[in-house]
């Protein structure tokens, strides 16, 4: 029943997607791989394609409000903890076209430029997923508590503070490469840690929140 309403959940996202965003996404790929220069990089893996990454649960939770998605859930046969399992595993799914893009982006960019190194181009998208992970748990479990409203207000307010932090790093021009050599791959899998206890606490309380909602 998880990988049935996993199912459900992706296919709705993806349906709920216009052909123009999916344009757009494409022809922002172009730009930032082709005609940005060595910005492109850090721009497309953490801004577009992390952002794009996290925003399943606010997809999510306005079908559910527009088409009593919730109701259709409650008339299933399936217990609390597998209908949060299953909107968890839909929002990570969702994820995979955006990490396959970023490594397609990394060589194409690669090509190009040749201003990086390949470690260099996979400690910036193992980074960016890590933050990704952490944002949309954060977001699916608020998901359950709250509206809409709520919901998109905190996605925007987290995307916009990786922006600001972005911005102030680039026109400010400070070097953040000293941390990729502070045992970088520690460094890395200490992240990966954080996130992953992050979701399992996340899940934990949707799953709490959810049953008192049932109630």
């Amino acid at each position: 029943m998880t990988f049935g309403l996993a199912y459900r959940d992706v296919l709705i996202f993806w349906r709920r997607n216009s052909k123009k965003n999916y344009i757009y996404n494409a022809v922002l790929f172009l730009v930032l791989a082709l005609a940005v220069g060595r910005f492109g990089a850090a721009t497309y893996i953490f801004l577009m394609a992390m952002a794009q990454m996290t925003t399943a649960p606010v997809m999510l939770k306005e079908a559910d409000v527009n088409h009593n998605g919730w109701l259709f859930s409650l008339s299933l046969p399936c217990s609390e903890r597998e209908i949060v399992r299953g909107r968890f595993l839909a929002a990570y799914l969702i994820q995979l076209p955006y990490l396959i893009s970023m490594p397609v982006f990394s060589v194409i960019h690669s090509l190009v430029h040749r201003c990086y190194t390949p470690e260099y181009y996979m400690k910036l998208m193992l980074a960016a997923w890590i933050c990704a992970i952490i944002i949309t748990a954060v977001n699916l479990t608020v998901s359950f508590a709250a509206g809409m409203d709520v919901v998109a207000v905190l996605y925007m307010f987290l995307i916009c503070l990786f922006v600001l932090g972005y911005l102030i790093v680039m026109l400010a021009d400070i070097d953040l490469t000293f941390l990729f050599f502070l045992n970088e791959w520690l460094l890395i899998a200490a992240g990966f840690a954080l996130a992953f206890l992050v979701t399992g606490i996340c899940y934990l309380l949707a799953v709490n929140i959810y049953k008192k909602q049932k109630r």
